[in-house]
């Protein structure tokens, strides 16, 4: 069995040492990107191959059937065209990164100093794999397709090249490094889904489901319809204004 941080800190290294050398603003690839690829594909060669009209992030072939990893920082809907190119023809894992807790650095362009570390984000925690699984909502339960979400702890680099006194309205997002990776979940099928189900909610509302999940509003309403396409909740009434719902 693959040890995880050993395999994803060799995986880290080795996207860093890509870019050893750039100058800021020169970075050839994203490195959370670039170290995920060799995370799943240590070899280089399966790496952004052409497929069907698309690149596939990594493209592997065993002569038995082909595989294909995609890997989608944010805005998962863009992933559709190509899910609907690959059809049924290969295995897709799509995955999806996020952060249990990520500091933020700033970097001067001119100088090249950086501040000291400091965290940016709340944590994140399983439920809002939800959000991110929206956009594919309608590919997940395809046979041929597998979600892998990466819980991860991040530094994130931004330029101070924005706006305002301080320079970081609407600044340059430079890099994510990726530093340790907490957890792994793989959902294939329907009883992978049952981490998400809270037991101690009967019928309840988005605002409810939000709270006992401990995520915002807006990503429980994104969670929710993203539960009721995967079969997990269905709308069972209303109280007031508001829909209800109930775990099956």
């Amino acid at each position: 069995m693959k040890d995880l941080n050993t395999a994803f800190s060799a995986a880290v290294t080795r996207a860093v040492s890509r870019d050893k050398g750039n100058s800021i603003g020169l970075l050839a690839e994203k490195t959370l990107h670039s170290a995920l690829k060799f995370y799943f594909c240590e070899d280089e060669n399966c790496h952004e191959v052409k497929y069907k009209g698309f690149v596939a992030d990594v493209y592997m072939d065993d002569g038995v059937r082909p595989h294909i990893v995609e890997i989608q920082t944010k805005q998962t809907f863009r992933l559709a065209k190509k899910l609907d190119a690959y059809g049924d023809e290969v295995d897709v894992t799509v995955v999806l990164p996020l952060f249990l807790n990520k500091n933020v650095v700033w970097i001067n362009p001119e100088d090249g100093s950086m501040t000291t570390p400091h965290k940016t984000t709340k944590p994140k925690n399983k439920f809002h794999i939800l959000r991110e699984m929206y956009g594919i909502r309608d590919y997940i339960t395809r046979s041929n397709v597998t979600v892998c979400a990466l819980m991860l702890n991040a530094t994130e680099y931004k330029l101070l090249d924005g706006f305002g006194k301080d320079k970081k309205r609407k600044a340059t997002k430079y890099d994510i490094v990726p530093e340790e990776l907490c957890d792994e979940m793989w959902f294939s099928e329907k009883e992978d889904l049952e981490i998400f189900r809270i037991e101690e909610l009967g019928e309840f509302t988005v605002d409810e489901f939000a709270k006992a999940a401990r995520i915002t509003r807006s990503d429980a309403g994104y969670a929710v319809l993203t539960l009721d396409k995967l079969g997990m909740t269905e709308p069972c009434g209303t109280k007031g204004r508001k829909k209800l719902r109930k775990f099956l």
